[in-house]
């Protein structure tokens, strides 16, 4: 299962743009650091396993209703989940996150997660 994890650059540019067309107060009031506050944002509803969005209040928008705007699949940076288990307790699989595209030791990252040294006894998937 891919989930995204975090937000990345491309996240800062979008929330930018979101801001300056939706944003009572336009783009330019945003500083980098209010921008990374908006990011914040997103990433706490990435945590809460909802999608890659954020809210403006009814009072701070154009349109004088809350909007809620979500980032493309651009902005965010994916893992994959995985689970890791010692021979014979499946039952007690432990989750873990792999970030995407990264080169990764997926068996001892499993091992690492169930607290066991890793050996043959340590199985993996994705889930």
């Amino acid at each position: 299962m891919r989930v995204a994890t975090s937000v990345n650059s491309a996240s800062l540019k979008e929330i930018h743009a979101i801001l300056a067309k939706h944003h009572k107060l336009g783009g330019n009031h945003f500083s980098p650091d209010m921008i990374m506050a908006w990011a914040k944002q997103v990433e706490f509803q990435l945590g809460e396993g909802n999608a890659p969005s954020f809210e403006i209040k009814s009072w701070e928008s154009t349109s004088g209703h809350t909007e809620e705007h979500t980032l493309s699949d651009d902005a965010c940076d994916y893992s994959e989940v995985w689970e890791a288990w010692v021979d014979g307790e499946k039952e007690n699989a432990v989750q873990f996150l792999v970030p995407e595209g990264s080169f990764f030791d997926v068996a001892q990252k499993g091992a690492d997660e169930l607290g066991v040294d890793l050996s043959e006894s340590v199985n993996v998937q994705r889930v």
